[in-house]
C-alpha cells in the first residue's frame, strides 16, 4: 500500500534515515513529502514511534495541476470511504497562491460527498480527507494521524521554540545514536533531550494518546491499539547520558516538568549550569554530542553580547568534547557562528536549511 508522509521542508532525507529503520520496499522524496510503501502493520509502528514526521495519508494518487485541479481531481479513485460514513475534508498548501485552503476543501468536499453519498461532518468525522499542495502538485489521501508534531508533554511552552520533529530531526543531522552521550545546552523547556531520551529508551512520542489516532475508524485498523502496546514491551533504559543545561532556573524546572510528563524525566540529568562552569560539570572530553539551539541577537540581546556567549561556548566545547565530538547547532544567522568555531579549531563539516512556518532555520554541524 502507497502513503504520504509529510514533513518539515528540509529535513526529508533525515526522515528518510529514521524510515529506514522500518521494513519499507520503496521511498520517493518529494519536498516537504515521502511517498513509501509498506503494510498496514508497519504503518501504525511508524505512526506510533517515528519522531521526524508530521503526518500520515494513506495516499489516493497524486497529480500535477494548472488551472485544472478540479477536473484532475475527478479521476481520483477514492478507497476505504462508504455512505455510511461521515467525513470532512482538510488541507495544507505550500508555494502556492492560485488556491486557498477553503477553496481546496470545498471543492474535494464537494468532490467526495458527489462521488460517494457520504455525508460531511466538520466536527467529529469518521473519515478525514487530507489535500496537500506543493507548488502545483496535489497529494489526496486519507488522514491517519493528525498532526504528529504535536507532543502532549509540552505543557510548559516558551515563544519561539522547534516544533518537536524539527528538535529531533536536529539530532539524526549531528548523527547522534542512542549510545552517544549528549548535551543539550540552552536547553529551554526541554525538547531536544527529551526527543533524545525517548528515542534512547525506545519509548513512543505518543504513548498516552494510543486512543487519538485517526485511523483508528478504518476497519484494517482494528488491531493497531494492540499492535502499539506491543511496541511498549520494548522499552528500555537509556544507554548513555543525557544532560540538559540551561542558564535559566525557570527553563530547566520548565524542561524537567515536560520530561516528566513525557514519563522519560529519569532518562535526563537536569542542572542549571553558567557556560564558564561545563569543563568542571563535565570534565574533559567527556561528552559525544552538543546540540542545541544557540542564543542569537535580538532587541534584548546585543551582537557584542552574543560574541561573548559564541567564545565561551566553543571554548567550552573544545575541552569537553570527545576527539570524534561533533556540534549541531540550530540557528538562524549561521555566519555568526563561523569566526569563534575557527578560532577555536572547530570546522564545519556541513548545514541544511530547514523551514518551520515562516521561519528559515539552518542546522550547521561542527567538528573538532
Amino acid at each position: 500500500m502507497k502513503f504520504l508522509v509529510l514533513v518539515n521542508p528540509g529535513i526529508e532525507e533525515l526522515a528518510i534515515k529514521e524510515l529506514s529503520n522500518y521494513k519499507i520496499k520503496n521511498t520517493k522524496n518529494e519536498p516537504a513529502a515521502i511517498i513509501i510503501e509498506t503494510t498496514i502493520e508497519e504503518i501504525i509502528r511508524i505512526a506510533y514511534k517515528a519522531q521526524s514526521i508530521n503526518r500520515i495519508l494513506l495516499l489516493f494518487d497524486s497529480f500535477q495541476f494548472k488551472d485544472d485541479f478540479e477536473k484532475k481531481l475527478e479521476k481520483i479513485k477514492l478507497i476505504y470511504l462508504n455512505k455510511k460514513q461521515t467525513f470532512a475534508a482538510r488541507s495544507e498548501h505550500l508555494n502556492n497562491t492560485s488556491l486557498s485552503n477553503n477553496e481546496i476543501q470545498q471543492t474535494v468536499g464537494a468532490f467526495v460527498a458527489k462521488k460517494i453519498g457520504t455525508k460531511v461532518n466538520l466536527s467529529h468525522p469518521d473519515i478525514t480527507i487530507f489535500t496537500f499542495i506543493n507548488k502545483n502538485k496535489a497529494y489526496i489521501g486519507i488522514d491517519l494521524t493528525d498532526d504528529l508534531s504535536k507532543r502532549d508533554y509540552r505543557i510548559y511552552m516558551q515563544r519561539d521554540q522547534l516544533k518537536a520533529t524539527v528538535a529531533f530531526a536536529s539530532l539524526l543531522f549531528s548523527e547522534w545514536t542512542p549510545e552517544k552521550n549528549l548535551l543539550a545546552s540552552f536547553c529551554n523547556t526541554g525538547l531536544i533531550p527529551i526527543e533524545a531520551a525517548l528515542a534512547s529508551t525506545n519509548t513512543s512520542p505518543h504513548f498516552y494518546k494510543k486512543e487519538k489516532f485517526l485511523f483508528h475508524k478504518i476497519p484494517d485498523f482494528k488491531n493497531a491499539v494492540k499492535q502499539m502496546a506491543k511496541e511498549d514491551t520494548k522499552i528500555t533504559k537509556p544507554s548513555s547520558q543525557i544532560h540538559a543545561i540551561d542558564q535559566s532556573m525557570r527553563q530547566v524546572e520548565a524542561a524537567k516538568k515536560n520530561a516528566k510528563i513525557a514519563g522519560i524525566n529519569k532518562a535526563i540529568q537536569f542542572s542549571r549550569k553558567e557556560l564558564s562552569w561545563f569543563d568542571t560539570k563535565f570534565g574533559e572530553a567527556s561528552i559525544d554530542r552538543v546540540v542545541c539551539v544557540i542564543p542569537q541577537p535580538s532587541k534584548l540581546v546585543s551582537e557584542e553580547k552574543i560574541e561573548k556567549l559564541y567564545h565561551e561556548f566553543f571554548y567550552q566545547c573544545k575541552y569537553i568534547l570527545k576527539k570524534d565530538g561533533k556540534i549541531c547547532l540550530i540557528t538562524k544567522y549561521p555566519d555568526l557562528l563561523l569566526e569563534d568555531a575557527k578560532r577555536h579549531n572547530f570546522k564545519e563539516e556541513k548545514r541544511l536549511k530547514v523551514t518551520q512556518g515562516k521561519d528559515e532555520l539552518t542546522f550547521v554541524l561542527f567538528s573538532k
